[in-house]
Order: structure tokens, then C-alpha cells, then sequence
């Protein structure tokens, strides 16, 4: 495998910092990571498909269990040869943190900071990597 190093750029025109250029890799042709780099399209597609066929029949088993039995907030279903299965009503609480943080934004213009230390206070900032496919290799095939 090689690697190509880029340098970090520094601030743009705007005074605003960029970010770094990619590090390009060059897999060996028999190595692992370009066998599993190879299997990712199709395995992606059969993920992706398989996600949506679960929702649909998720869906579709919330439906009927809803039209035969409106008004009810639980429901179990057994049966010869089926998975068992329930279906509950659950309520859940939720955060809008961009309306929190769009609501201290505003509260600061007008001169109150409290909303935004707040915010600051409770956010945090996560790191993750993320694996995305290109829409071009950029290279031989």
C-alpha cells in the first residue's frame, strides 16, 4: 500500500481554515483491504435493499395490526409457524438541540447570553469516521 502526504492548508482567503487534503492510498492489488473494497458495492446494495424490504414489512405488520385492532396500545401476536411478536405504543422524549441552539442564538443577539451558555455547557462535539463510496475511483480499474 503507499500513501500519498498532503500538507494541511492553512487559512483561505477568508481567513477561514480548510480542510486538509485526503490522503490518497493505493491499495496492493492481492491485499485484503482491496478484496474487501471490492466486495463493499455489492454488499452495500444487498444492505440497503435488505433495510428497506425489513421497513416495508414492518410497515406493512403495523398496518394490519392497526386496522384490526384500532384504539389498542398493545397487541401480541402468536400463531403456528410465525414469529412471535408485539406491538406497543411507546412515547418518547426528545431534544430539539437545533432549536435550542438557533433559540441562544437569538437570545444572545438581544443581549441575553443565558440560552447560550447553556448550550455551550451541555453540547458536546463527537469525532467519528465515516465510510462513504465516491462517485468516481479517480484511477484505473
Amino acid at each position: 500500500m503507499t500513501l500519498d502526504q498532503h500538507h494541511q492548508p492553512g487559512p483561505d482567503a477568508g481567513g477561514e481554515p480548510q480542510s486538509p487534503a485526503p490522503v490518497v492510498v493505493q491499495p496492493a492489488a492481492q491485499s485484503r483491504l482491496a478484496a474487501l473494497l471490492h466486495e463493499y458495492p455489492d454488499a452495500k446494495a444487498a444492505a440497503d435493499a435488505a433495510a428497506e424490504r425489513l421497513k416495508a414489512i414492518s410497515d406493512g405488520i403495523k398496518l394490519e395490526l392497526g386496522q384490526a385492532h384500532p384504539g389498542a396500545d398493545r397487541l401480541e401476536v402468536r400463531g403456528p409457524g410465525l414469529p412471535p411478536m408485539s406491538l406497543f405504543k411507546q412515547t418518547r422524549m426528545t431534544f430539539d438541540s437545533k432549536r435550542l441552539k438557533a433559540d441562544a442564538v437569538e437570545a444572545a443577539v438581544k443581549g441575553d447570553p443565558s440560552l447560550a451558555e447553556l448550550y455551550a455547557r451541555y453540547a458536546r462535539q463527537n469525532e467519528a469516521f465515516v465510510l462513504k463510496a465516491l462517485k468516481s475511483n479517480g484511477g484505473d480499474d
